[in-house]
């Protein structure tokens, strides 16, 4: 039986109204995807048929991907010496295989343990192209080799991050990570605070092919107004290798398009702004917690990615908070991820456990 210490967390409130996601009724005709090309997560759910129906639905219809979730090799590092000794190039012998989303802390013989620790995975890639390598979350610092090749580092423990190899074979390929929870003077969270590091990729990661230009992230902001509806789109590419480019890009709502233009895109991470009228918008509120689906594509690199949107109004008039217009009574819920098996590293059934 694994040990858990109660660990004391500042207070963090969590508006309810702001996360309109965890009760509403989707489009369920937008897209079908076969769950057989889900992930793990999606395919345990009811949901699995469509990547729309669920908080952690698929977020892209092209991209092959590759699921790196599962058992890691791992090992610490206590006296820091595994970079030196290039470990990344040559791993030593496991001390144990570490479940991936978890957290090291979340096992009895590692649940003081702070400092450098590093995981290792092989995975196959089914055809030679570019390769973004994409992890959720590492808690805290995060250095990441791929086939002994140093390919970036990042720090946060609770930011997303990603990297792109320009040219990977098909075949077996390895992957080792450099993780390291303890706590600074410089970090977020500082040390010396009320907060447990729970170390490790405890947030998903996998590895899917990408095109020349692809779409990293974009985001839709619904502004309401006398029952006209402005959505204001901003999208991230990434352009690796730098060159200029002419694409088409489309955006559409719930399999509406509603724009379509050329833009001409140069540098290596290039944005683009554009609003778009919705007509006639569902607005939403937590009796009605109706969510827009969003797809944006590029059409001649054959690149897609997909979200949700509400669109609704928080306005003030003195001390009260007016929802669509009308007065809105708040009401907050405290939710931190700390659990005696799982660590920091929740499962979708244990968080659906929670909120139900």
């Amino acid at each position: 039986m694994k040990h858990f210490q109660p660990s004391y967390f500042a207070l963090l409130l969590f508006l309810g109204f702001l996360a309109p996601g965890l009760a509403q009724s989707p489009d369920q005709s937008f897209p079908q995807i076969p769950p057989s090309v889900l992930a793990p997560a999606l395919e345990e759910s009811s949901d699995a048929g469509d990547p729309m129906a669920s908080r952690l639905f698929r977020t892209t219809s092209t991209r092959p991907q590759i699921q790196l979730g599962g058992f890691w090799d791992f090992v610490t590092d206590p006296q820091g010496k595994g970079e030196s000794a290039r470990y990344f190039a040559s791993f030593p012998t496991p001390e144990t295989r570490m479940w991936v989303p978890g957290t090291w802390n979340s096992y009895a013989r590692y649940w003081h343990y702070e400092g450098p620790a590093w995981l290792r995975r092989k995975f196959e890639v089914p055809a030679e192209g570019r390769l973004r390598l994409r992890f959720a979350g590492v808690f805290y610092l995060a250095k990441v080799w791929v086939d002994g090749k140093f390919i970036g580092e990042h720090e946060g423990g609770y930011t997303p991050f990603s990297f792109v190899l320009d040219r990977v074979t098909k075949g077996e390929h390895e992957v080792v990570v450099l993780v390291d929870n303890r706590l600074t003077d410089e970090s977020l969270p500082k040390k010396g605070v009320d907060w447990f590091p729970y170390g490790g990729i405890y947030r998903s990661v996998y590895a899917e092919l990408v095109p020349g230009l692809f779409i990293d992230n974009f985001h839709v902001t619904a502004v309401p107004s006398d029952g006209r509806t402005t959505l204001q789109i901003k999208a991230f590419l990434r352009n690796p290798s730098g060159q200029e480019r002419r694409e088409r890009i489309a955006f559409e709502v719930n399999r509406k398009v509603l724009y379509t233009e050329t833009h001409s895109l140069t540098g290596t991470a290039p944005e683009v702004s554009f609003s778009v009228v919705l007509d006639n918008a569902r607005l939403w509120s937590p009796e009605s917690p109706f969510l827009y689906s969003a797809r944006l594509s590029l059409q001649d690199n054959r690149d897609d990615q997909f979200t949700r949107f509400s669109v609704r109004s928080f306005t003030l008039d003195g001390y009260r908070v007016l929802l669509n217009g009308k007065p809105f009574k708040l009401a907050g819920a405290n939710h931190h991820d700390d659990h005696p098996d799982w660590g920091s590293a929740l499962p979708p059934h244990i968080i659906r456990q929670d909120i139900e």
